[in-house]
């Protein structure tokens, strides 16, 4: 566990299974209780993949300080249909200007994202963080006319930590897309 001036984090594994499609499986956490805890994004594998641990950061801001924002709405990314319907959905924060949605979310079917599957997720405020080029790819899928891959960010620099928070774009490449990735010191 990490302390900064305005957030206590914390790398957690992820241990819910919210969804699996073909080989990949998408996790949320168990969040603490009592507390206010929070994450900002789903953590996504390629099952029996080479990357086998499927943790991710959950974050609590500290008394009188907004480091953490609403996310009001989600607008989609992508989708397929065959063999099984599904799509990825990107958070809106309540405050664009100020905080940034730190992950997509993958679901199964068509439907926008309910509240109860989105507990818990929060947009981060823009100044704790750094927009990072996702740097790998954890899984992809050919569609028809397009495709589907899921990246995130192993960034290891001093000064700012990966949350484990994973985008999704049509593209072969993370080209023009980037996560957060928070300051050591949030």
């Amino acid at each position: 566990m990490s302390e900064g001036i305005e957030l206590v984090k914390k790398h957690i594994e992820f241990t819910e299974v919210f969804a699996e499609y073909d080989d990949l499986v998408v996790y949320t956490p168990r969040l603490p209780l009592g507390e206010n805890w929070a994450y900002l994004g789903q953590v996504a594998r390629k099952r029996d993949g080479e990357i086998p641990d499927h943790s991710g950061m959950i974050l609590l801001a500290k008394d009188g300080s907004d480091p953490l924002g609403d996310i009001v709405d989600w607008e989609p990314v992508m989708h397929g249909i065959h063999p099984t319907p599904f799509s990825s959905w990107r958070g809106i924060p309540a405050d664009p200007e100020r905080y940034v949605s730190g992950g997509d979310f993958f679901v199964l079917g068509m439907n926008k994202p309910t509240p109860e599957q989105t507990a818990g997720i929060k947009a981060i405020r823009r100044d704790l963080i750094l927009e990072s080029k996702p740097d790998r790819c954890i899984w992809g899928v050919p569609l028809p006319f397009n495709g589907l891959t899921i990246w995130d960010v192993t960034l290891l620099v001093l000064t700012h930590q990966p949350t484990g928070a994973f985008v999704s774009t049509s593209a072969q490449s993370a080209d023009g897309i980037t996560l957060p990735v928070i300051f050591f010191k949030a």
